[in-house]
């Protein structure tokens, strides 16, 4: 069960980077644009 919970817990984050790098990106984009 532990195993389970951890596994949602890195996978949730993961999606969370990259969604934060994501939108790092495209403010980027649009700064120097």
């Amino acid at each position: 069960m532990p195993c389970g919970i951890n596994h949602t817990k890195i996978e949730s984050h993961a999606m969370w980077l990259i969604f934060a790098h994501t939108a790092l990106t495209f403010n980027i984009k649009i700064i120097s644009s």
